[in-house]
């Protein structure tokens, strides 16, 4: 009987964490008020170098890059004669570190990141990249335009 616990073991492991995963994730798309099509992408998105090589490196500069064209768009928008150094004070403001690792954490991306034990998921820096990753993640998912509305949706909640 010991034989067949130990063959089934992991696999319950497996499961169990499989479960929570995806009712975390699920919550997440809830806060974010986006439905990942390709449930993937959010995994690679949470998972940080350090576990695997699966990880949310490549949409890192995809996600900042999101982040400017919206605050670039956004306020351009709003003032056609806004100068280039106002658009980069803003986007440096809405985007820098501390900014998104209040962000990320607000929205339990602390919870959430896969990593090693020596990384620090609650350091500005990890929770930043995780905040910054899942606008590229949404963006290969859905599109551009779909990372910038849940990106404003975000800054603006009063929750976060």
């Amino acid at each position: 009987m010991r034989t067949v616990w130990f063959v089934f073991a992991p696999l319950l492991l497996v499961q169990a964490i499989s479960v929570k995963l995806k009712e975390t994730s699920d919550t997440l798309e809830d806060e974010l008020g986006y439905k990942f099509n390709d449930s993937t992408l959010l995994q690679d998105a949470l998972t940080h170098s350090s576990y695997s090589r699966h990880n949310n490196g490549p949409l890192h500069l995809l996600g900042v890059s999101i982040i400017r064209a919206s605050v670039y768009k956004h306020y351009l928008a709003k003032n056609r004669d806004a100068t280039k150094e106002e658009l980069e004070a803003m986007s440096s403001s809405l985007s820098s570190t501390t900014a998104c690792a209040r962000r990320a954490s607000g929205l339990g991306l602390d919870k959430l990141i896969r990593a090693d034990v020596p990384v620090d998921r609650k350091s500005d820096k990890v929770l930043a990249v995780a905040f910054h990753v899942l606008f590229g993640a949404i963006a290969m998912d859905g599109s551009a335009d779909q990372a910038m509305s849940v990106f404003w949706k975000i800054k603006s909640s009063a929750v976060i």
